[in-house]
């Protein structure tokens, strides 16, 4: 049988790392990485910041959203989406 798989406790902060090619790609990746977030409510936001720093494409444009918690960094999303 599979083990379920269980995100893993965050104890600190965790940075969220997203780059574009332009402000408004930036902008843009804040956007579709919040709704994928809160279409993926079992993913943890350890595997997402690792995944964002790991796998993605570094461009001129970039932001890291830092948080304790899902919300937190949700928040920090919305901010980046609206160029706050």
């Amino acid at each position: 049988p599979s083990e379920e798989y269980r995100p893993v406790p965050v104890d600190g902060v965790v940075p969220w790392v997203l780059s574009g090619r332009n402000a408004e790609a930036l902008r843009d990746q804040a956007v579709r990485l919040r709704e994928y977030v809160e279409g993926a409510p079992g993913v943890g936001v350890l595997d997402i910041g690792y995944s964002l720093a790991t796998t993605r494409s570094a461009f001129a444009h970039r932001a890291v959203v830092v948080g304790e918690d899902r919300a937190v960094l949700l928040d920090g999303l919305t901010a980046l989406a609206e160029g706050r």
